[in-house]
């Protein structure tokens, strides 16, 4: 669902503009780097058990209250284009609200930002 023609372009715009940030140039005839991205998503649950309970007959009833939500993992992978190795891995865990499909491209880029966080700096 998340890998489309409009998501490849958001991120991989986005990537790029960090990139440029750090001195890189996009060059599509010769290029040092390749990027690849993978997102992730996983059903998660949060248990949260109710601290406090209702006495009776020496038995603690205690309210359990479960949270089911989506965990949305983006990686980008940069990749020496001679010998296909990885250069450098980010990631961003969380990124992703499902309830607000409007703002996706914004999730995207502060995933992204979030990731080239950890870049390192030359």
């Amino acid at each position: 669902m998340y890998y489309n023609e409009l998501n490849d372009k958001r991120i991989k715009n986005e990537v790029s503009a960090h990139l440029k940030n750090y001195g890189y140039q996009f060059d599509a005839t010769n290029p040092s780097l390749k990027v690849h991205y993978h997102i992730i998503l996983e059903d998660r649950s949060l248990i949260n058990p109710d601290p406090f309970g209702s006495y009776g007959q020496d038995w603690v009833n205690r309210n359990v209250n479960v949270r089911e939500y989506r965990e949305g993992t983006l990686i980008i992978d940069l990749m020496d284009t001679k010998t296909n190795n990885l250069v450098w891995r980010g990631w961003a865990v969380n990124f992703l609200d499902e309830d607000k499909p409007d703002q996706l491209e914004t999730q995207f880029n502060m995933a992204i930002g979030k990731i080239f966080e950890k870049f390192p700096k030359h």
